[in-house]
Parts: C-alpha cells; structure tokens; sequence
C-alpha cells in the first residue's frame, strides 16, 4: 500500500509503504497466504532545492529489524543536469555513488560505486555511452573493483529504423 502526499507545487512531499512480508498469493488455492512474518512501514520524505529540483529523500523504516533508514542526496551542475546521486547507509557512511558526466549535452558516463564495508572495498560499474545524430550508437559497461581496473563487461550497438 502506498500513499503520497503533495505540496502546493504538486511534488511528492511524503511517501507512505507498507509490505507486508510473508503474504504471496497462492495460485493453487486463490487466497492470500501468511506465513507469519512482519510488515514494514517505510516513510520517505522529500525535500527541495528553491529551484525545485529534489534535493534529498530522507527513507525511514519502521517495524523492521533488517532494514535501517538512511537519506539520498542529489547533486547538478550549474545547467541543473544531474551529476551526483549519494545513498548514506544509516550509519551516515557513503553507501553508493553514482556520477554523472556529460558531453554535448547528453550523458557520456554513468559511474556506480558501491561501498562494500569499508572505503577500501568497492565495486564500480561505468556506463558509457556514445550517441550519433543524438541517438545512443553503443553503450559500453566497465567494471572495476580493488584487484579490477574497467574490465569490459557489456557492449551493446544500437541500430534505429525510421518510418
């Protein structure tokens, strides 16, 4: 179940959730099936830069003891293109990152990091992407961790048909 919440300018202010974990439906017998686990209320709030661009979404858990809250930040440039997205664990330490670059005004580079731990254990995976005529060409996927620099993983071509 979710329920949203808006402000004067029709932007999501608050994000009600709950999951009840342990219910699935049985398609053997129609009904709902409870096996007795825990519901999880999840509230999000989110909040504004004076330009309107969101700032930061604030995730608060409740009843649940796997997961912890934690805030999301949002970072742009001064064409107020988006450039940074941090997820704190509920510790306050950087949980993923991922950087945006651009080029000609299209996204160039996506860059994920995530902080498994410690800062000295991570993973990134890098999407790069080059466009022809404005139209994503190829998109390449890298990956890298402490034993890995940008081992290719993907490479994808693009063709486009026009009617």
């Amino acid at each position: 179940i979710k329920q949203f919440e808006y402000d004067s300018a029709n932007r999501v202010v608050l994000e009600r959730e709950i999951n009840t974990h342990g219910e699935s439906f049985s398609k053997v017998n129609y009904t709902i099936e409870t096996r007795g686990y825990y519901a999880n209320r999840k509230l999000k709030v989110y909040s504004y830069q004076p330009n309107g661009l969101l700032k930061q979404i604030r995730v608060n858990h409740f009843d649940s003891t796997t997961y912890k809250n934690y805030k999301i930040t949002f970072e742009y440039d001064d064409f107020e293109r988006l450039i940074k997205i941090t997820k704190y664990h509920g510790s306050g330490k950087e949980w993923k990152v991922n950087s945006l670059e651009y080029s000609n005004g299209y996204l160039s580079k996506n860059s994920e990091t995530l902080y498994n731990g410690g800062s000295d254990r991570f993973t990134v995976v890098t999407k790069k992407y080059v466009y022809v005529n404005g139209l994503i060409a190829k998109s390449e996927a890298y990956f890298s961790n402490n034993n890995t620099k940008e081992k290719l993983r993907e490479e994808v071509k693009y063709e486009y048909s026009f009617y």
